[in-house]
């Protein structure tokens, strides 16, 4: 493995997706994070769609130059990552609105207990 690789190279393509089919799409760019303990164990620290990293073998990837405007993209994050943390705010308002400090398992409770009666009839 290339030391530039190894010292967290911004942009890397997907050359071998063996074992990780769901997670990398072959001849993908990627951006990585340094992270020289994942480095020294042959690892590396990739950013997916999401905006989550994840630690994959380095020699799946190999490191690839790209224009400035591509660098920028790469350094933004994706639209999904924006959507899915305000999706995940508007559910953490939602939740704390309509349980006002009751617990998730007290609500559950409730709602089998509801359930029950329901069933059982008058």
């Amino acid at each position: 493995m290339s030391k530039s690789l190894n010292l967290g190279l911004q942009a890397v393509v997907c050359i071998n997706n063996d074992g990780y089919p769901a997670s990398l799409e072959l001849h993908k760019i990627y951006r990585t994070l340094p992270d020289a303990d994942a480095a020294a164990q042959g690892d590396l620290r990739v950013v997916d769609e999401s905006g989550e990293d994840y630690l994959f073998p380095a020699s799946a990837f190999a490191p690839v130059e790209v224009p400035d405007s591509v660098r920028a993209s790469l350094l933004r994050p994706s639209v999904n990552a924006e959507a899915e943390a305000e999706s995940a705010e508007q559910w953490l308002h939602t939740y704390f609105e309509k349980f006002k400090g009751r617990s998730l398992a007290d609500e559950l409770i409730a709602e089998r207990r509801d359930d029950a009666r329901r069933e059982s009839g008058p």
